[in-house]
């Protein structure tokens, strides 16, 4: 009987610890992130090109697609 009542003990204080480490784990590691974030690094004064390759935009405009392309174009040179 004292086996199971300390295996219970154990279990639910190890899977605390784990669950209680794991969390903290990951809200510091966002927290890091938040201030140091790692998609909006600059090369040279402009955004990498890979990092725009990677985004999602929505246009609404013609003309917003045509300056787009005209920048997409500059950097390609």
């Amino acid at each position: 009987m004292y086996f199971y009542i300390t295996n219970v003990i154990l279990d639910v204080t190890f899977g605390a610890l784990w669950w209680l480490l794991k969390t903290t784990g990951y809200v510091m590691y966002q927290g890091v992130l938040y201030f140091y974030p790692t998609d909006t690094t600059k090369q040279n004064g402009e955004l990498t090109q890979e990092n725009l390759e990677d985004s999602v935009v929505i246009l609404e405009r013609e003309e917003f697609y045509e300056l787009l392309r005209k920048q997409a174009e500059i950097q390609k040179k």
